[in-house]
């Protein structure tokens, strides 16, 4: 063999070796779980990708994923891709989200923002610290200085507005606060700085289906009553959502919209004071409560799905608080040929359909998944401290095998 060729040979194996150790990433994540090997990322296939070198992942599924590990005792941040592949090492005391390609770390207590690249876009000065991360191209920044909170633009310049309280945009609006005579009241407010009508509130909320839930109370020795507080319901003129009797809509609780349907309830005292009862109905976005009956209590999940949370007046089933007693089967809200709704019992059911015979013990909230289809997801713990994930029919997509889940 020649001396040129025994070099190109040699080339390739070192080329093909080197590949050959390339790590391979997981395509198509939706979810971290955790066994006894450690934190991996999961795709819906089953494939795996462990985590297991870092010593925290914290639980927000995105993009991007915060990991720690510990360095000379302590622990350093940095950031990954939901496949696995390393984006920014741990280096930083404190990282947040990477969002709109920006990120808010903490490094030897200078605060900075930075990219995906880790390059540097802004140092905060002193009197400056951000709150939360960048959203709808804005960022809530406290000035130490003052007391007061203001926002940051995606140029990193400030606004020359400044409150006593004030959270991130979402859906076009911010909350934000200012001090009267020690109470705080609050407005939404616009990406232009205008406020949603002239009102001031002492609970706000952002606006979902076009509406956003508010509340006042009653002031008792200079202090705010919040069991006094009764929700209603503004739009983006600050009108307030009204009855057919055209007078406004007020509860002694409220959920914000979903699938323009909202829970609400007014409590009552049974018996004689001992505990407070609350009879729940549905509201919908035109102002009505279509369906002429209460029940004691239940949770609104994402489109159009519903878990209880307390026993039905019909009889369905009963849990206790997140506690499933004597139930193995979620609540999907159906309509009758007289448009009332009624539960339809579902077993919990593993993909290959064997009904499960453990009941759950908890089970939360459906909420969307963007990296599985847009589905709806809801965690399930069996009293075997296991974790799974179920679909909407009570299918099993991930059986319950795992110390956690986060999606």
């Amino acid at each position: 063999m020649s001396k040129k060729i025994c070099f190109l040979l040699t080339i390739f194996l070192l080329v093909f070796s080197a590949y050959a150790c390339q790590k391979k990433y997981l395509n198509g994540a939706f979810c971290v779980v955790y066994t006894d090997d450690g934190p991996a990322l999961m795709n819906p296939d089953g494939e795996t990708f462990s985590l297991s070198e870092y010593d925290e992942i914290v639980p927000e599924f995105g993009e991007t994923l915060v990991v720690g590990k510990k360095i000379n005792q302590a622990m350093k941040y940095g950031y990954i891709k939901n496949t696995g592949e390393v984006l920014l090492k741990p280096q930083y005391d404190e990282a947040g989200f990477m969002k709109e390609d920006k990120a808010i770390v903490t490094l030897n207590g200078q605060q900075y923002i930075i990219n995906p690249k880790g390059e540097i876009l802004y140092t905060f000065p002193d009197h400056l610290r951000a709150h939360h991360f960048f959203q709808e191209g804005f960022l809530t920044i406290e000035i130490l200085s003052t007391g007061k909170w203001t926002f940051m633009n995606d140029d990193f310049t400030l606004w020359n507005k400044s409150f006593d309280y004030a959270s991130s945009f979402k859906n076009g609006y911010a909350i934000v606060g200012n001090l009267v005579d020690g109470i705080m009241y609050y407005q939404l407010m616009d990406f232009f700085g205008l406020y949603v009508g002239n009102q001031k509130y002492h609970f706000a909320d952002y606006f979902y289906n076009g509406f956003a839930r508010v509340a006042n109370g009653v002031i008792v020795s200079g202090r705010l009553d919040e069991s006094s507080l009764r929700y209603f319901f503004i739009d983006q003129n600050g009108n307030t959502l009204k009855g057919e009797n055209n007078t406004t809509l007020m509860f002694d609780y409220a959920r914000n919209f979903r699938e323009n349907y909202a829970f609400v309830a007014d409590y009552e005292l049974y018996p004689e004071g001992n505990f407070i009862y609350k009879h729940y109905n549905i509201l919908t976005t035109d102002g009505t409560l279509p369906y002429g009956k209460t029940w004691n209590s239940f949770i609104l999940g994402t489109g159009g799905y519903f878990l209880s949370v307390g026993d039905f007046f019909d009889g369905s089933f009963v849990l206790n608080g997140h506690r499933v007693l004597n139930a193995n089967y979620l609540g999907k809200l159906l309509f009758d040929d007289d448009n009332k709704p009624y539960f339809l019992q579902m077993d919990l059911t593993k993909p290959d359909g064997t009904v499960m015979n453990e009941n759950p013990i908890n089970i939360s909230n459906f909420r969307i998944s963007s990296f599985y289809q847009n589905k709806a997801l809801a965690k399930v713990q069996l009293a075997n401290q296991l974790y799974g994930l179920v679909d909407t029919d009570g299918t099993f997509l991930l059986e319950p095998l795992y110390l956690d889940i986060f999606y």
